[in-house]
C-alpha cells in the first residue's frame, strides 16, 4: 500500500477517529474524500461536522508540501495550435495541468477548435503534441469521425492512427455526464490521456435544471462537476471545456453579448477563460477573457478543411 495512505491512517487513528469511520473513509477513496467539502462528508460519514473537518485537516496535512520556490516544478507540456499568433498569445499552447474554458457563440467554431487540438494532443511533443491520448466527451453530438479524418489527411496524419488513441463518450444527461468525466479522470494515468475534451459543458445541464428555482442545485452539480475535472488537471492532463454564452439584461438594454454560461461558479474556476468570435469569412479571433498567468490579448486565425489555420 502507499505510505502516504498508511501514514493517513494512523494520523486519523492518533487524533481519535474511530476505526470504522476510517475503514468507511477508505471505502470511499481517500483521493475522493480529499476534494470533499465538510458537508458531504458529513452526509456520506454520518459523523458530525465537526469529526469531518478534522478528518480533512489530517488528510490535507499529507499533502502540503512545503518547499522553496525555486523547486516549484516550471517545466510542463504545452499542446500547441498549429497557428503561430495563437500559440504565442496561450505562452506557447495550452498548459499541461489547467482548466481551460472556450466560450462563443452557436457556430464560431468551438467544436472545430476541440476537434482540432484533439488531434494535435495525439502528435509528438516536438510537433508540439503531448503524445498522449485524449478523453472527448460529447454532449451535443458535435462529434465527427469523418470530420477528423478530413482533417489529418489534408495535414498528412494517418486518420485511424490518430483516432485509436481517442477515447470517445457521447453523453445525453448530466448523471452520465459525470460518469464519464469520473472514467477520464481514472484513466489520466492508466492510458496517457493528456487531454480531456467536454464539448460542451452545460448543455446538459441546461436542459435538466431549468427556472430559477433549480438554479441552486444546478450550480451545485456544476460545483461537482468541476472537482471531479480539477482532479484531473492535478494528474497533469488539460481539461478543454467549450461553453455555450448568454446575454444580460439590465432594465431590457442587453449590456454584455458574449458571457459564458455557469455564472459565479464556473466563473472563477478555469484557470485560463477564452472567447472565441465569429468574423468575417472563416475568420475568427480568440480572446483570453481571463487567465492567472497570461496577459490579456487575441490573435486571429482561419478555420478550413485542414482545421486551425493561419490566416491567409
Amino acid at each position: 500500500m502507499d505510505l502516504r495512505v498508511e501514514n493517513i491512517r494512523e494520523a486519523l487513528l492518533e487524533s481519535g477517529i474511530s476505526p470504522k469511520v476510517i475503514d468507511r473513509l477508505f471505502s470511499i477513496g481517500i483521493d475522493e474524500v480529499r476534494y470533499m467539502t465538510g458537508s458531504e462528508l458529513v452526509e456520506r460519514l454520518k459523523v458530525d461536522i465537526r469529526t469531518a473537518r478534522k478528518i480533512l485537516r489530517v488528510i490535507g496535512s499529507m499533502y502540503v508540501e512545503i518547499k522553496p520556490a525555486s523547486k516549484v516544478r516550471t517545466h510542463k507540456k504545452r499542446l500547441k495550435i498549429g497557428v503561430r499568433e495563437v500559440d504565442e498569445l496561450l505562452g506557447g499552447g495550452l498548459e499541461q495541468g489547467t482548466l481551460v474554458e472556450l466560450y462563443g457563440r452557436p457556430a464560431s467554431g468551438k467544436t472545430q477548435m476541440a476537434m482540432h487540438i484533439t488531434i494535435n494532443a495525439r502528435l509528438e511533443e516536438e510537433r508540439g503534441g503531448l503524445g498522449s491520448k485524449v478523453f472527448y466527451i460529447d454532449t451535443e453530438r458535435g462529434f465527427s469521425p469523418k470530420r477528423i479524418s478530413e482533417m489529418c489527411s489534408l495535414r498528412g496524419l494517418e486518420p485511424k492512427r490518430i483516432m485509436d488513441g481517442i477515447f470517445y463518450a457521447g453523453v445525453g444527461s448530466t448523471h452520465e455526464l459525470f460518469i464519464a468525466a469520473e472514467r477520464a479522470v481514472d484513466l489520466i494515468k492508466k492510458e496517457n490521456i493528456g487531454l480531456i475534451v467536454i464539448d460542451s459543458l452545460l448543455s446538459p445541464f441546461r436542459l435538466e435544471f431549468q427556472g430559477i428555482k433549480e438554479l441552486s442545485l444546478r450550480q451545485q452539480a456544476v460545483k461537482e462537476l468541476m472537482r471531479v475535472l480539477k482532479k484531473g488537471c492535478d494528474r497533469g492532463a488539460i481539461v478543454f471545456l467549450t461553453n455555450q454564452v448568454v446575454g444580460r439584461i439590465n432594465r431590457g438594454v442587453e449590456i454584455e453579448k458574449y458571457k459564458p454560461a455557469g455564472g459565479f461558479v464556473l466563473g472563477h474556476l478555469p484557470n485560463l477563460v477564452l472567447l472565441i468570435r465569429r468574423l468575417k469569412g472563416n475568420r475568427r479571433l480568440i480572446r483570453i477573457v481571463d487567465s492567472s498567468y497570461l496577459e490579456e490579448g487575441e490573435a486571429i486565425f482561419a478555420i478550413e478543411k485542414a482545421g486551425i489555420v493561419p490566416v491567409s
